[in-house]
């Protein structure tokens, strides 16, 4: 039985991930011939919870540039030296100009209901008809 295997019979669901993170062989059998991810040697929330688990684990932010050649190392390096990269060519122009023109309409509306009702646009105001949040 393999550490994986082990990790996964205990539902140690973190240590499982980090297993395959690190490289462990989800397909290495044990005695009964079942490999440690096989819904026949468990079930299948502890395989959704090691899925969780494998999500939530850090990576090297932005995957690793050193193996990216031309434009796309470019806009990594971009990315990881400002925090923000645009991407040319990526949104359509006639979308973004949709976008900004959006944008430009709810930024005139905010400016507007501060002029005409002061105290109604308060900082962390929250209108639950107009934005989503995450606990909703």
């Amino acid at each position: 039985m393999s550490a994986l295997h082990d990790a996964v019979r205990r539902g140690e669901h973190r240590r499982a991930a980090t297993l395959l993170a690190e490289g462990a062989d989800p397909d290495a059998c044990d005695a009964s011939g079942h490999g440690a991810l096989d819904p026949a040697f468990t079930d299948l929330d502890t395989l959704h919870r090691i899925r969780q688990e494998y999500q939530r684990l850090p990576r090297a932010p932005y995957g690793d540039a050193t193996r990216l050649e031309g434009p796309a190392s470019d806009l990594v390096q971009a990315l990881r030296r400002d925090g923000i990269v645009k991407l040319p060519g990526f949104v359509p122009a006639t979308e973004l100009r949709r976008l900004r023109h959006d944008f430009s309409r709810w930024l005139r509306r905010m400016r507007l209901a501060r002029l005409l009702r002061p105290g109604s646009v308060r900082k962390g105001h929250y209108d639950s008809r107009a934005y989503w949040h995450a606990k909703h």
